[in-house]
């Protein structure tokens, strides 16, 4: 029967370490997917900036080109009236105007236009069919600068009656693209791309012909496939360039038609993770060896003091009506995350949650109601927060905290919009069938904390946004900022 016991303890102890294995391997996953967005969304504004500059830059051209006043000019002064803006966008290899023909009837690159037809391009037949709106082409080769690769953002140029007159052609470096994309270290094997929605490749970092891969379609891939269908999208799925199975993050440029994804090796996330798995299976094994002689002389005695230590300390930091931490384990985390705030100087925030004229829903319907109430709202504030440091306790009556580390204002006001919604969105059924729904006015305080500060500081000043919120109006979030302003949300 000892050695029954012993075997039991020590598989229960393999399991454990096997649980906090995996949820180390999750964390992991969500840590490399997290740095991936926040690279993914840096480098999408980015681009997005610079083509939108250069798309109002070829848009000014082509109004002033209407103008009879511009037309009348000569040569020189068109050119640097049009093109003084041209030079602001970085990358920008030239800004063209073709006639009806694609010859260049006005060059940014100097006073007397260079010869040069482009009929041929993509950009200027789909122009030439129809009004394309802003256009963006397929890679090509630079005529005019020595085949460096390019793409054109163009737009139409129409004569009175509508025929079609030519276009207005900016000439975009794909070195700008490599520029960024080569700043970026996500680990080995990761890969940044951006390709158009028809499947072609403007450019890949790394690539496996050390030019980019540019202009190579993929359209036929799966993983593209996925990223057209569901632009924003997070999945894995195996490269159809180089075969490598990679966790992908994208987002859609703007209104432009391109997608802009990064790609993480999964081994690569889960390097660290392996080597530290083998190290903890090792030290697991040489724990339950020694376990394995002491559990069989103290298990009885060690378990029965364990269990009843464990069970009074639940009962004095948990609330008894809704079952999440009381008052007294929110000043303990409280007082807790305040110095370990001004210890890091990170952000904190904390929320107060105040349910709306819960006074009358116990007056009309009863206090079985309103309890049951309690624990709807106790559980949505739960199921709200994610991140393991995030803390809901209630404070007493109808009102609950939050305690969010490491969080701004605009995360806070964020989660606070989603547990109100959350809490409007429940109900609660009478005897009778009748539907009790309640709303909840929510206080947010964000700050960084100074060792000098008092544990109650963003307590406080969360309750007072709270006040502000029922004054207000109700059901909504008041944010209580450090310089004294007001965000509410509704």
């Amino acid at each position: 029967m000892l050695l029954l016991t012993t075997a039991v303890i020590l598989v229960i102890i393999i399991v454990i370490q096997a649980g906090m294995l995996a949820k180390l391997r999750e964390d992991r996953r969500a840590e490399a997917y997290r740095s991936a967005e926040n690279v993914l969304r840096t480098l999408a504004l980015t681009i997005d900036r610079n083509l939108r500059l250069i798309e109002v830059s070829i848009l000014g051209v082509r109004e002033a080109l209407a103008l009879p006043e511009v037309q009348a000019m000569p040569a020189s002064s068109q050119n640097l009236l049009l093109f003084d803006r041209a030079a602001a966008p970085q990358y920008l290899g030239s800004m063209l105007v073709l006639d009806a023909d694609g010859n260049i009837v006005i060059d940014s690159g100097q006073m007397a236009p260079r010869k040069a037809n482009f009929g041929d391009r993509d950009y200027f037949a789909a122009h030439r069919e129809r009004d394309a709106g802003t256009f963006l082409s397929r890679p090509y080769a630079s005529r005019l600068r020595q085949n460096d690769p390019s793409i054109g953002m163009t737009v139409r140029l129409s004569r009175p009656d509508g025929a079609f007159d030519g276009v207005v052609l900016a000439a975009i470096r794909l070195a700008f693209f490599k520029s960024l994309f080569e700043k970026v270290d996500l680990g080995p094997d990761s890969i940044v791309s951006l390709v158009n929605t028809s499947g072609t490749i403007i450019y890949r970092h790394p690539s496996t012909d050390d030019g980019g891969n540019v202009g190579e379609n993929v359209a036929s891939s799966p993983v593209f496939q996925q990223m057209r269908d569901a632009p924003g999208a997070s999945f894995s799925g195996t490269s159809k360039i180089d075969g490598l199975t990679r966790y992908y993050v994208t987002e859609k440029i703007g209104d432009f038609p391109l997608i802009l994804s990064i790609g993480i090796s999964t081994s690569a996330i889960y390097a660290e993770w392996t080597l530290q798995a083998i190290m903890v299976g090792l030290l697991t094994l040489v724990v339950c060896g020694l376990l394995a002689v002491i559990v069989l002389v103290l298990r009885r005695a060690l378990i029965h003091s364990y269990e009843m230590e464990e069970q009074l300390e639940h009962m004095a930091v948990t609330d008894a009506l809704t079952q999440i931490p009381n008052r007294r384990a929110l000043e303990m985390v409280l007082d807790t995350e305040m110095r370990r705030t001004a210890r890091e100087k990170s952000e904190l925030s904390v929320l107060v949650i105040d349910l709306d004229f819960f006074k009358q829903i116990n007056d009309t319907y009863g206090h079985a109601v309103g309890d049951a109430m309690l624990r709807n709202v106790g559980r949505q504030v739960t199921r709200s927060i994610r991140r393991p440091g995030d803390f809901a306790a209630r404070l007493g009556g109808e009102e609950f905290v939050v305690i969010l580390p490491s969080t701004g204002a605009a995360g806070a006001t964020f989660m606070a919009e989603r547990i109100r919604k959350a809490i409007a969105a429940t109900h609660v059924a009478t005897e009778d069938g009748h539907r009790v729904n309640t709303t909840a006015s929510i206080g947010v305080a964000s700050g960084i904390v100074q060792p000098s500060d008092p544990p109650d500081r963003l307590l406080r000043e969360a309750d007072g946004a709270l006040y502000k919120a029922k004054g207000g109006g109700r059901n909504r979030v008041v944010g209580s900022h450090p310089d004294g302003g007001i965000a509410a949300a509704q």
